[in-house]
This record gives C-alpha cells, structure tokens and sequence, in this order.
C-alpha cells in the first residue's frame, strides 16, 4: 500500500489514531515504519501501547526517517508545528494534513 514509506503523525489525536488503526488493520506490516509525535504523555501511551507504534514527545525526532508525513494538529496548533518542524521538511516528504 505505502511501498515501503515511512510514516510520521505528527499529532496523534482521534483522527491520526483512526487513520493508523486503518493503515495496521490493512497491512500489519507497517508497524515498524509507522510513528507518531504528541505532546500528550496519554495519546503517546495509547499510540506505544495499544497500536505498538513509536511514539515520541517532539515531532523533529521522527520527521527525517519519514517519507510521509501527516500533520494531525487541532488548527489552532498548526503554525506553531511548522514553525518548529518547518526547517526540517524536504522536497523528498509527502505531506498530508489532515487539520
């Protein structure tokens, strides 16, 4: 499905968690190249414990072995993402937002 892509939620709410869901329902696989970044220590734990998802504290972690990056912030939290992760994003990342 993702061929071989590495994905970043960048937020990891309701909707990145439905999304991942989707993703590992349709290609268990995809658990070792799927991560998430919240700043919520509950929404981490749910993303580690329930999915078995890498789950980090701050998005510049996870953003430069990732192909795909979804950003799944409430819109309020949105250019405060970018202005911290901004730098970091390529040409090479396929970005998807989902605010």
């Amino acid at each position: 499905m993702l061929d071989g892509m590495n994905v970043a939620f960048l937020g990891a709410g309701n909707m990145a968690e439905a999304i991942a869901r989707g993703l590992l329902k349709a290609d268990p696989g995809l658990r070792s190249r799927v991560a998430a970044a919240d700043v919520s220590p509950d929404r981490r734990r749910l993303f580690r414990d329930a999915l078995g998802l890498t789950a980090e504290d701050d998005a510049r972690k996870i953003i430069p072995s990732a192909d795909l990056v979804v950003l799944a912030v409430k819109p309020q939290s949105l250019r405060e993402l970018l202005t911290d992760v901004g730098p970091l994003l390529t040409a090479d990342h396929l970005v998807l937002s989902i605010v």
